[in-house]
């Protein structure tokens, strides 16, 4: 019986300083990322039966070091993290569209506008001097670099945008690669029941990063039961992490997405291919959130999913996978505002440009030319080869005598043109003033950069209050681990105390019974 009790604080030491241990790995790794802190899960030895006594205890046992984890709290922040991803990528987008479409006060569109109706209405007061009509040739020529430039902006901005999708596809292939190696190392550290939990926590790591870029589940099963030598029985685990359903790592194989991956023609810069996000296996991959999902919307919103989703009168397309549907205002949408810009506008003053007579008596040609192509936009607009080549083309003569060169009655149709509410006509998508036009653009731009602002500030504070929940329960309380660390060296002292104890009462038992009155 007496042996009992040394082997009880022996046991009552060992576990003692086994948490010990912990408590200093927890504080030593209190400001690693990603770490989990851990515990020591013990329990009670089996008791020793006495014949006539009954059970006596035989002290406590450790049964595993875990990490503490809250696998609720984890879905939840990952879940966060893919939809901050998602409207942080979208707002960083529209501030750099904001930043090229309204420019500065001297090189904006409008201002650039707003200077060549002042030479139109310069030229209108002396319609043969040259030196007015150069004037207005410069405006006009600066009013169309601008546009140009513009657009040029928004095709370089979209080639960017391209270039990180390919980088976000990489990383997701790397975490994928380095997840998987994670798991065969986890899997060969476990098959002996002893929990690998350091790994685990760079495994939980690269899996909350991942989540960032793409909206992933991520779970852990059983999938067997093994039998040790000694009895015990040891599960054998499988790690799968999916995106969109599809599986992207199983256990330890991987289905990668294309890289370098698969591209589709850009309409608006066709030298330009834009990476086409798809599984190796071949097959889109269905993106909800996420970085990645932002840059795709920013890169190819053209605002036209609500018309795909009202338009679908066979109910082919269901209300869930609405958001699968790109319904933003990215890049593309501005393009093609730009575009109606440039051949509505262009248009308009050609149709008043060609009613008129230049200063040779021949009737006037186009004022703006597309470079050949014959289609307006907003990359090829530019002041026709007729007026550049020779000022006198400019045609300023309207109506009457043709020999009247002071006669500036095109030119007065062309500022009447400027406040006609109409400019655009009602089957244009907006109607107004050619100011106005790229006012409400830029008013257009405005709101949905307020909107993405708005929504990445919510989602900032749900997962920070996600982040502070997972900390709450996983991160590493130093106050917390002082107070563990004194609470097990006292349990350390006291068992050891009673080690001492049943070591004087065998030193007696042995040495000194019997002795007294020899």
């Amino acid at each position: 019986m007496s042996w009992m009790g040394f082997n009880t604080s022996i046991s009552g030491m060992t576990n003692s300083q086994r948490k010990l241990y912990t408590v200093n790995h927890n504080v030593s790794n209190a400001e690693r990322d990603g770490y989990s802190r851990q515990k020591v899960k013990s329990s009670a030895n089996i008791p020793f039966h006495v014949a006539g006594q009954g059970y006596v205890g035989t002290g406590i046992g450790v049964d595993s070091v875990e990490r503490v984890r809250d696998i609720y709290l984890d879905k939840k922040f990952r879940t966060e993290s893919a939809s901050f991803g998602n409207w942080d990528m979208i707002n960083r987008s529209l501030n750099e569209i904001e930043g090229v479409l309204r420019g500065s006060d001297e090189e904006g569109i409008n201002v650039n506008l707003d200077e060549m109706f002042k030479a139109i209405e310069d030229l209108s007061t002396n319609p043969s001097d040259m030196s007015y009509r150069t004037a207005f040739r410069e405006k006009a020529v600066s009013f169309t670099k601008t546009i140009n430039e513009t657009v040029n902006r928004l095709y370089k901005q979209q080639k960017d945008l391209n270039s990180e999708v390919k980088i976000k596809i990489k990383q997701v292939n790397d975490y994928a690669d380095q997840i998987k190696s994670l798991n065969s190392e986890i899997f060969a550290m476990e098959v002996d029941g002893s929990n690998a939990n350091d790994l685990r926590d760079q495994r939980d790591l690269l899996v909350d990063k991942l989540s960032e870029i793409v909206d992933i589940e991520a779970e852990e099963t059983i999938v067997n039961l093994e039998e040790t030598k000694d009895g015990k029985s040891i599960p054998i685990k499988k790690f799968e992490v999916r995106i969109g359903g599809m599986v992207l790592v199983d256990h330890n194989h991987t289905s990668k997405l294309k890289y370098p991956p698969t591209t589709m023609e850009n309409k608006y810069n066709p030298q330009e291919k834009l990476y086409k996000v798809e599984w190796e296996s071949g097959g889109d991959v269905l993106l909800k959130s996420g970085e990645l999902k932002g840059l795709l919307k920013a890169r190819d919103g053209d605002g036209g999913a609500f018309e795909k989703f009202s338009n679908d009168t066979n109910n082919t397309i269901n209300a869930n996978e609405y958001d699968s549907y790109d319904e933003s205002n990215g890049i593309p949408y501005y393009i093609d505002k730009l575009d109606e810009f440039a051949r509505v506008f262009a248009t308009k003053m050609n149709d008043i440009h060609k009613q008129g007579t230049n200063l040779y008596g021949g009737s006037g040609r186009p004022l703006f030319g597309a470079g050949g192509t014959g289609n307006f936009r907003a990359e090829n607009i530019r002041v026709s080869k007729s007026v550049m080549e020779d000022l006198k083309n400019i045609a300023t003569i309207g109506n009457g005598d043709k020999d009247d060169i002071e006669n500036s009655d095109i030119l007065k149709k062309m500022l009447k043109a400027r406040e006609d509410s109409k400019f655009f006509g009602s089957d244009e998508s907006y109607q107004g003033k050619p100011e106005d036009y790229f006012t409400s653009l830029l008013s257009t731009l405005g709101t949905d950069n307020e909107q993405a602002v708005r929504m990445k500030s919510i989602q900032e504070s749900i997962l920070k209050n996600a982040t502070n929940q997972k900390l709450s329960v996983s991160g590493v309380d130093l106050n917390e681990e002082m107070n563990d660390m004194v609470k097990f060296q006292q349990i350390y002292n006291a068992s050891a105390k009673m080690l001492t104890t049943f070591d004087q009462i065998f030193d007696t038992m042995i040495n000194r019974l019997g002795m007294v009155g020899r």
